[in-house]
């Protein structure tokens, strides 16, 4: 409203019966403060009841998330939530209420599934290919692994009805595989750092640099996925430079005894006149 329009405004409130005569303008002015006050109450009001409501829903959307992921606490549930309203889909006035009915129908789905699956018999294949899944992928939460899953469940291999017990086999035999190529690579490190210690230890025999090799593999800096490759590289590293200092040392020695022998000759010369 411009002030022209509201001059105008006041001009026709002015000339009617009401406001008309010598006490119009502060009797206008009156109920116009009336007016407006009862206006900025209501509105406050019920700003204050739409943010209560908001609370309201927000906790329901918390409570919502922590019961249906086990594990997830609550602070983790409100961080989700709060990331969830910050997205176009769900920002904005009805944003929550909006979240909260997506959720419902989510999870709801989630344990007709759940539901579907205990009576087909999936539940269990599918509790395994979870546990599977994070056993042999470290850092991997059940989460994760749950929507991996879920992906491999929708593709053509593995969808239908005997989809999860043949996705469970086939990793199975993927993680073994994997398991026994781990073990074969451990154990070929392994005689490598046997071999690196026999050759740089004179006297010391197979067995005892095995014996020694599986002591320093459970120590913390070498217990692990790729404990074996880092010994192997720290002893590499550690022979290495005691060959450089032996080779300075023997470098060394080797001119010392050719600077004595030569004293030696001159010696023997300067005593002996005539002996070359």
């Amino acid at each position: 409203r411009t002030e022209a329009e509201a001059r105008s405004q006041v001009a026709k409130l002015l000339e009617t019966d009401r406001y008309s005569g010598e006490h119009g303008a502060e009797a206008l002015l009156e109920a116009l403060k009336e007016k407006y006050s009862q206006a900025k109450g209501a509105g406050d009001a019920r700003a204050t009841k739409e943010a209560s409501d908001s609370r309201h829903i927000k906790a329901q959307i918390v409570k919502l998330i922590v019961d249906n992921n086990p594990g997830r606490t609550e602070a983790e549930a409100r961080s989700q939530a709060t990331k969830l309203l910050e997205t176009d889909r769900y920002k904005g006035e009805h944003g929550a209420e909006a979240l909260l009915e997506a959720l419902k129908e989510k999870y709801s789905q989630a344990k007709a599934n759940d539901a579907e699956d205990e009576v087909n018999g999936n539940g269990q294949f599918k509790t395994q290919i979870v546990k599977l899944i994070t056993e042999n992928n470290p850092g991997r939460t059940e989460a994760e692994a749950r929507s991996q899953m879920a992906k491999l469940l929708e593709t053509d291999r593995y969808k239908g009805d005997d989809g999860a017990e043949a996705l469970l086999e086939a990793l199975k035999e993927k993680y073994s595989k994997a398991s026994d190529t781990k073990a074969e690579e451990a154990n070929e490190i392994k005689a490598q750092i046997v071999k690196l210690i026999t050759d740089n230890n004179p006297g010391r025999t197979e067995a005892e640099a095995r014996s020694q090799v599986a002591k320093l593999l459970e120590t913390d800096r070498y217990s692990g996925e790729h404990g074996a490759e880092a010994l192997l590289e720290a002893l590499k590293e550690k022979y290495s430079q005691a060959k450089g200092a032996g080779d300075a040392r023997a470098t060394k020695e080797a001119s010392d005894s050719r600077h004595i022998k030569a004293q030696i000759v001159k010696l023997i010369v300067d005593n002996n006149p005539g002996r070359t």
